[in-house]
């Protein structure tokens, strides 16, 4: 025997719901893709030309370096300001 009452609502989508919600979106996808066909494209005549671009090369052994000295490590502030524990204690 079924403990929901007719006519109560349920978490779960019924059939028709399901039917509804499938046909909707099976619609949409057509009248999209009708859509898209229906755009009129024409065909455009165009020109093509070969061009010569400078181009700068060098080997990799040019790019090497002498490594910088190694930045002096910087302590982050964390702590309290100057005069902070006296204040505190007042």
């Amino acid at each position: 025997m079924c403990s929901r009452r007719r006519g109560s609502p349920s978490r779960v989508p019924s059939v028709w719901t399901l039917i509804a919600t499938f046909l909707l979106v099976v619609a949409s996808y057509l009248k999209a893709s009708v859509a898209r066909g229906a755009q009129l494209t024409q065909p455009a005549r165009g020109e093509t030309r070969m061009a010569t671009v400078p181009m700068v090369s060098e080997p990799w052994s040019a790019t090497l370096s002498v490594p910088s000295a190694a930045p002096q490590k910087q302590v982050r502030f964390i702590g309290h300001f100057p005069g902070f524990h006296p204040a505190k204690q007042d």
